[in-house]
């Protein structure tokens, strides 16, 4: 049975490998969006990860950060939608999201390929929004560039970026594809998805 009804608010999903600017794009959509039409109402979810904070992340805006026992918790809780892991660390969707899609609050949501399938199968008419950088050497130099990983991490992460456009590129799953490669561009096209998507709803 499906979580969604017709009387809820809108659901986007937005996905994408590391580095290719979901959330830095979402944030700045939503506040544009906002100021522009104020009766959207749109509201990012925010997720859930057992890993400290990189430079520059900010706690409640990027993710929460919880500790790995706190976040067993909350799992054991029932507190979770849907769990799954990117690079061996957890990550997490609030249940609220559910309840608040119910009482008309349309959400954006920025979560892995698997999370956005495990989303998907449960809320009927979400929006698939997929984001990507030009190319595995651009998210290579991204990696390198944003530091904090060992060889073989940042190895690790290349393979998970790139098994994650080859499936995208053999079977889409999502409906909407949109490469990050210039900043004001990316965002313009998030925008008008989004407009269109709350204005046809």
């Amino acid at each position: 049975m499906s979580a969604a009804h017709k009387d809820s608010g809108s659901l986007f999903i937005v996905s994408g490998s590391s580095v290719v600017g979901k959330t830095t794009l979402v944030r700045e959509a939503i506040k544009r969006l906002n100021a522009q039409h104020p009766h959207y109402h749109l509201e990012q979810v925010i997720t859930y990860t057992a890993r400290v904070p990189r430079e520059g992340e900010i706690p409640g805006g990027d993710y929460h950060f919880i500790s790995p026992e706190e976040f067993k918790k909350r799992a054991e809780n029932n507190e979770f939608f849907e769990t799954t892991s990117y690079g061996d660390v957890p990550y997490a969707s609030p249940r609220s999201l559910l309840q608040n899609l119910q009482q008309g609050a349309s959400q954006i949501i920025v979560v892995d390929r698997s999370g956005a399938q495990q989303i998907n199968n449960a809320v009927d008419g979400a929006i698939l929004i997929w984001i990507t950088a030009p190319g595995i050497e651009e998210i290579k130099r991204r990696l390198e560039k944003r530091g904090g990983l060992t060889p073989n991490a940042l190895n690790t992460r290349l393979e998970l970026a790139q098994n994650e456009l080859d499936e995208e590129n053999k079977k889409r799953f999502f409906t909407y594809h949109i490469v990050n490669e210039a900043f004001e561009r990316a965002v313009s096209e998030l925008m008008l998805i989004i407009k269109k998507e709350l204005e046809n709803s």
